[in-house]
């Protein structure tokens, strides 16, 4: 009835770079689940946060950095509703570098999240054969065939 060929034709595609996701590689190396920024978990780790904003709530930052890596998003595509793209990922790189985001990570270790995405599908090129005749046969519409036909 249907007759379907799928190819492999590349790899899953990866970040800018070809390089895997920085922030996602940082959960998987350290096996971390991705923490769900509660209101407690943000009273958690808002005393830590030392650093002066540039108009941009740090709470919103950071569950837009939270956003990205729990849904696999690349930076080009995390909606607008938590600040500009390339804040985003500045904040997440001075984070880093500055300890803040590990210090932040420990603190909600233990808080509720969700596992980090498997990896993505590699890229498919599929070919797809159907014959409408013998599917409606198959579900005993001969009549109907003919008459269209």
């Amino acid at each position: 009835m249907l007759n379907v060929v799928v190819t492999i034709v590349g790899d899953a595609p990866q970040g800018r770079t070809g390089q895997p996701c920085a922030l996602a590689a940082w959960f998987r190396e350290r096996g971390r689940i991705v923490p769900i920024l509660t209101d407690e978990a943000w009273g958690e780790i808002a005393p830590l946060t030392t650093y002066k904003s540039r108009g941009l709530d740090p709470r919103l930052v950071m569950r837009g950095i939270l956003y990205k890596v729990r849904t696999d998003t690349p930076w080009k595509d995390v909606p607008t509703l938590f600040g500009r793209r390339a804040a985003l990922q500045t904040y997440w790189t001075r984070w880093r570098e500055s300890g803040f985001w590990e210090q932040a990570m420990d603190a909600l270790a233990s808080a509720e999240g969700t596992q980090l995405p498997g990896p993505g599908a590699p890229n498919l090129q599929m070919q797809c054969l159907m014959q409408p005749l013998t599917i409606l046969e198959s579900e005993g519409h001969p009549g109907d065939v003919a008459r269209r036909g």
